[in-house]
């Protein structure tokens, strides 16, 4: 197989968040520091419910409070994390 071949990844991760949230401002840096153990295989997003697009999103999956994770596996229906997570609890949802 070529190293040139492109991956597809199928399976999605948003973290759903808030300029003005404290709870936000402190899972941030968690989620950033496990997202290079996962990003080879999923997409990484970002929504943030202070835009016409996060709140669209948000609103979506049924999210009534900040910070959330949204995990999108194929062919499966959406998980929706409310709260703060810890890089261990992160592992074990991707496990």
């Amino acid at each position: 197989m070529s190293d040139n071949v492109i991956k597809m990844k199928f399976n999605k991760v948003t973290k759903v968040s808030a300029e003005w949230c404290g709870p936000c401002k402190q899972y941030a840096p968690i989620f950033e520091g496990f997202i290079p153990s996962i990003e080879d295989e999923w997409n990484i997003g970002y929504a943030d419910i202070d835009t016409p697009e996060g709140s669209a999103f948000a609103e979506k999956h049924g999210i009534r409070g900040v910070p959330a994770t949204v995990i999108e596996r194929q062919g499966k229906e959406p998980e929706v994390i409310m709260g703060m997570r810890n890089e261990q609890q992160l592992i074990e949802l991707f496990s």
